[in-house]
């Protein structure tokens, strides 16, 4: 899995955070999430969950909630583990 990390400002060790962005991905939004955390001395990272397929393609919130609903709960949670 693939994602964004961020450094503690104090460096490390620093406690750890991972985030997971919603449906669209990892956008600017979160890496700016993940930057004003370490800037507060954690070690962030942001989770890309679309680095194993690619990003789904969503034209509506059905969609999304359809697409949502088909994941492999234990697959997703793996991931972030």
């Amino acid at each position: 899995i693939r994602g964004f990390a961020a450094c503690a400002a104090g460096g490390l060790p620093a406690p750890g955070i991972v985030i997971v962005p919603d449906v669209h991905g990892v956008s600017d939004l979160y890496l700016r999430v993940g930057r004003r955390f370490a800037a507060a001395g954690f070690l962030a990272f942001v989770l890309d969950p679309y680095s194993r397929e690619g990003a789904p393609k969503l034209g509506d919130m059905e969609a999304v909630f359809a697409w949502i609903a088909a994941l492999d709960d234990r697959r997703v949670l793996g991931d972030i583990a």
